[in-house]
């Protein structure tokens, strides 16, 4: 498999149309200066396509280190996922000599486990579980990672997308992270579920307009196409239960360290020795955003959580999961 030589780019430039576009389909964004240090930007082929992946390289790789992928939402692309999530979460991964690695969707879509999408990446059944997979090698030859810590986590279709890794692909990940995704109704659903479950995150706003805390249609704009979605804390104990745990969740408040985000946030955790843990993030109020990420503007209608952040409560999750902090 070819890959082609690293460009550089700085995330701000290449993130500008990407943002445009979340805003016109009603998806939070975030106005975070941009990080000085670039991205490489980096291409292989997958399923016969040119496929292309952005990395962030901390400033002192670890030996051995892992790799955090960070799948953008409908119409992004991964330095726009960057502006969103990823310079929070890079600061964290830093430490760690982790590299973190952001996606271009097929024509800016996942192709998830939605049957009758109507983006491109689903119509053409494009195999983005061998996508990553092969990204993981080419950082395994390049970078020395070790595939074994390979976590990722996913905002709106790239929540579902990793949904899908969560029902398809688990023993490839350490652990995974979903926000704003639940799992798709059955009747709509059109990918496997095989045996094997990991730790996972999810963060679901009880006013999400786009993807229904209490499940119900998706709508992006005047767009039904994909479908319906479960409940997000049926999603969690459907999750919890693949994972093998018998007993109901142990629930914590957090304290309310920002009184103008009109938003509380709490968290539903199954946690049993032996067992992959599920952790549900319930964010009371907010709506189809990535908590932590400041909103545009103070008057916009939808609702972002502060008093988590979605970059720290994931990577705590990965660190108390990760097999090479577990050998140290």
């Amino acid at each position: 498999m070819k890959i082609s030589t690293p460009r550089l780019l700085v995330a701000h430039s290449a993130a500008a149309t990407s943002l445009t576009l979340m805003i016109l389909l009603g998806i939070q964004t975030a106005t975070a200066a941009p990080r000085a240090t670039p991205l490489e930007s980096h291409s292989l082929l997958s399923g016969g396509e040119e496929r292309r992946y952005w990395v962030h390289q901390p400033p002192q790789p670890a030996p051995g280190g892992g790799i955090v992928f960070v799948l953008h939402g409908s119409n992004g692309d991964g330095p726009g996922m960057r502006e969103l999530l990823g310079q929070r979460l890079e600061a964290l991964t830093d430490r760690a000599g982790f590299f973190v690695v952001y996606p271009d969707g097929f024509e800016r879509h996942w192709n998830d486990c939605r049957a009758l999408a109507s983006y491109a990446a689903n119509q053409h059944d494009v195999d983005d579980p061998a996508f990553l997979r092969a990204i993981v090698a080419a950082m395994v030859r390049r970078s020395g990672i070790d595939e074994r810590r390979t976590f990722a986590i996913g905002y709106s279709n790239g929540g579902h997308m990793v949904l899908r890794l969560a029902l398809e692909d688990a023993g490839s990940y350490a652990g995974l992270a979903v926000v704003a995704a639940n799992l798709p109704a059955p009747a709509g659903r059109d990918c496997e579920t095989r045996s094997g479950a990991t730790p996972i995150a999810l963060f679901a706003g009880t006013a999400d307009t786009i993807n229904p805390y209490r499940g119900g249609i998706v709508r992006v704009g005047d767009d039904v196409s994909r479908g319906h979605v479960l409940a997000a804390e049926y999603t969690a104990s459907w999750l919890a239960r693949r994972a093998g745990h018998v007993g109901g969740p142990v629930s914590q408040q957090y304290a309310d360290r920002d009184h103008t985000d009109r938003s509380r946030a709490e968290r539903l955790a199954w946690i049993e020795p032996g067992k992959p843990p599920v952790w549900l993030y319930i964010l009371h109020g907010a709506g189809h955003t990535i908590p932590g990420s400041p909103d545009r503007s103070p008057d916009s209608p939808s609702v972002t959580n502060r008093d988590i952040d979605a970059a720290a409560q994931s990577w705590r999750l990965f660190q108390s999961v990760d097999p090479g902090f577990a050998t140290r």
